[in-house]
C-alpha cells in the first residue's frame, strides 16, 4: 500500500496532492489502544472489520496544514473532507442506463431498502466545470453528507452524517467569513481551488472566484437522469487529473473479469501475479509471462488504478493568512470582497491499491444494480428515461 501511494499514485496526481507515507510497526498495547479508540468513530457498516497487522503506515494527518503551508497563518484551521467519487458517465460501465455509476447504485439501494434516503449529490456535477452544478455539488454534499462529506475544526470532527448539524458548519463559516453568505463563500473557495492549477503555479497567489457566491445552486432544473454535458477542466487541477486517472482504462468491469480469469487459468504464481498487479516489480514472474499476458497485465493494472481513482477523498485544508506574509511556495488564496487570505493545501488520500480478486464481485454488484434499477423503473411504470449524451 505504500509502495503503490508513493511510487504509483503520487508520481500520477502530483506531489502537490500527495503527501509521502512511511512504514512503521506498533507494540500489542498500542495496537489495542489504537483498535478500540478508533472504534467509535467507525461508520457501522465497516464495524465488522477489524485491524488485523501490527504493522502500520505512517502518513501526515491531512486536517493540519504541514509546517510549509503553515507558515505565516493564524486562527482555526478548517478542513473539508470530500469523496467526490466517478466523474464520468460511461455507457459501456453501465449498459446505457442514464444514471452515473454513484447514482445507479443509490437509487437501486433506495428501490431495494438498504437506505431510506438518497442524496441528490451527483458526482458529474462536481467535475462538470460548470460553476452553478459545481456549486449545487458542494450544497448537496453540505446538506446529505452521507459519509462523502466531512467538516473538521483543528482536528475534531464537527459535521457529517450522525454528527453535528449544517447550522453548526453555517456558525462556523460565518465567524471566518463575516459579511458574506456562510455556505456560498465555502463553495466559493473550494471550488476554487479545485479548479486551480495549484502544481503548475505552485507560488502563485490565487483569488476567490466570486460569482461562485452569487450563483444560485437551485437555478438549474433537475432530471430524472444524471447531466453528462461538461466543459474542460483546467489542465493539472486536481479534479482534472483525477478524472484523467479515474479514465485511465477502456475497459468496463466485464471485460476486467474476462481478462482476470484468463490469466489466473495460466498463472500458476497467485502471489507474483497479484504483486504485479499491485504495481510491485516482480521481475522473476515478468520473466515467466508472455507478451501477450504481460499487456494484459498492463491492462488490468490501468483498471484497478482508474477503481482506485474513483474512491479516494479529497482533504481541502485552510487556515487564515496574515496580512503581511513572508514568501513562500504554499498556494495563498485572497477573498477580495473580505480583504483576507487563506492558505489551502488539497490532499488525496484514500489511496489503497484495489485487489484483484474483488473484480468478480464488482460485477456482479453492478448487475444486481442494474436489475434492481430496471425493476424500479418497471413498477413505476416509467419509461421516460431520455438516452445519454
Amino acid at each position: 500500500m505504500a509502495h503503490f501511494a508513493n511510487a504509483v499514485m503520487r508520481p500520477l496526481l502530483g506531489p502537490t496532492f500527495v503527501r509521502p507515507v512511511s512504514l512503521g510497526a506498533i507494540n500489542m498495547a498500542d495496537f489495542e489502544r489504537v483498535r478500540v479508540r478508533a472504534q467509535p468513530f467507525r461508520p457501522p457498516g465497516r464495524c465488522k472489520k477489524d485491524i488485523a497487522s501490527r504493522r502500520v503506515i505512517i502518513s501526515p494527518d491531512c486536517v493540519f496544514l504541514t509546517s510549509e503551508y503553515e507558515c505565516d497563518t493564524f486562527g482555526e484551521t478548517f478542513s473539508v473532507e470530500i469523496k467526490p467519487k466517478q466523474g464520468w458517465h460511461s455507457l459501456k460501465a453501465t449498459c446505457s442506463v442514464d444514471l452515473c455509476h454513484r447514482c445507479l447504485k443509490q437509487h437501486a439501494k433506495l428501490f431495494s431498502g438498504e437506505i431510506g434516503s438518497i442524496s441528490e449529490y451527483c458526482p458529474l456535477d462536481l467535475f462538470s466545470g460548470d460553476k452553478a452544478r459545481m456549486k449545487r455539488a458542494v450544497f448537496d454534499l453540505c446538506e446529505s453528507p452521507c459519509n462523502r462529506f466531512k467538516l473538521f475544526k483543528n482536528g475534531d470532527l464537527i459535521y457529517t452524517e450522525g454528527v453535528g448539524e449544517l447550522s453548526d458548519v453555517e456558525r462556523e463559516m460565518g465567524s471566518l467569513f463575516s459579511g458574506l453568505s456562510p455556505l456560498d463563500s465555502l463553495a466559493a473557495l473550494l471550488c476554487t481551488a479545485l479548479l486551480s492549477p495549484l502544481e503548475e503555479f505552485h507560488s502563485k497567489q490565487w483569488s476567490v472566484d466570486e460569482s461562485f457566491v452569487s450563483l444560485d445552486p437551485r437555478s438549474s432544473v433537475r432530471s430524472k437522469v444524471c447531466d453528462t454535458h461538461s466543459l474542460p477542466l483546467p489542465d493539472n487541477c486536481i479534479l482534472q487529473r483525477l478524472l484523467t486517472l479515474q479514465r485511465h482504462t477502456d475497459i468496463s468491469d466485464a471485460d476486467a473479469k474476462v481478462l482476470c480469469d484468463w490469466l489466473l487459468s495460466t498463472i500458476d504464481d497467485l502471489e507474483g501475479f497479484q504483486q504485479l498487479m499491485l504495481w510491485q516489480p516482480n521481475t522473476k514472474l515478468e520473466h515467466q509471462l508472455s507478451q501477450k499476458e504481460l499487456d494484459q497485465v498492463l491492462q488490468l493494472q490501468r483498471f484497478l488504478l482508474s477503481v482506485t481513482a474513483k474512491d479516494v477523498s479529497l482533504l481541502i485544508t485552510f487556515r487564515q493568512v496574515e496580512e503581511k506574509q513572508k514568501p513562500t511556495a504554499a498556494p495563498t488564496f485572497h477573498f477580495r470582497s473580505l480583504d483576507k487570505s487563506f492558505r489551502v493545501m488539497i490532499s488525496v488520500i484514500d489511496l489503497d491499491p484495489k485487489p484483484v480478486h474483488r473484480i468478480a464481485t464488482w460485477v456482479k454488484r453492478k448487475e444486481e444494480w442494474l436489475q434492481t434499477y430496471f425493476h424500479s423503473i418497471k413498477q413505476d411504470g416509467s419509461s421516460s428515461l431520455l438516452p445519454a449524451s
